[in-house]
């Protein structure tokens, strides 16, 4: 006897009177290319919508049909932001200047004389300079 591929034909059938098709938990599962027991997580959470099949509180069966796996989706869609270059920083000038000139009076000279040139090419910002 062999056995059918569409083991639920009245869950994954579209019905006569056009009610949604509502995919398997296995199915929805590899529609969104995630595990079962991701997506049992996810329903138990709220995270994703669900149809309970069958009656009672004991053994129902869970879908989904093709709108909630669409909304889960659409739900954790990240829009694209376009993102600006960013200015290289400025140079601390304040702190290269303290650790360069620490006790020797040369070195502060030579040191102010490369802040002069650094400030008139423009490829530093002048702060702290007093």
């Amino acid at each position: 006897m062999s056995r059918s591929t569409n083991a639920h034909p009245s869950i994954t059938a579209r019905d006569p009177i056009g009610a949604p098709r509502v995919h398997l938990p296995s199915e929805a599962a590899q529609r969104l290319n995630i595990s079962t027991s991701m997506l049992r997580k996810l329903t138990l959470c709220g995270a994703i919508g669900h149809v309970r099949l069958g009656v009672g509180d004991q053994r129902h069966r869970i879908g989904y049909t093709e709108a909630q796996i669409v909304d889960f989706i659409a739900a954790r869609t990240v829009p694209a932001v376009e993102v600006a270059p960013t200015p290289a920083p400025a140079v601390p000038v304040k702190t290269a200047k303290r650790r360069a000139t620490r006790g020797d009076p040369d070195a502060r000279a030579a040191a102010s004389r490369m802040l002069d040139k650094a400030l008139a090419a423009g490829s530093v910002a002048e702060w702290g300079r007093s």
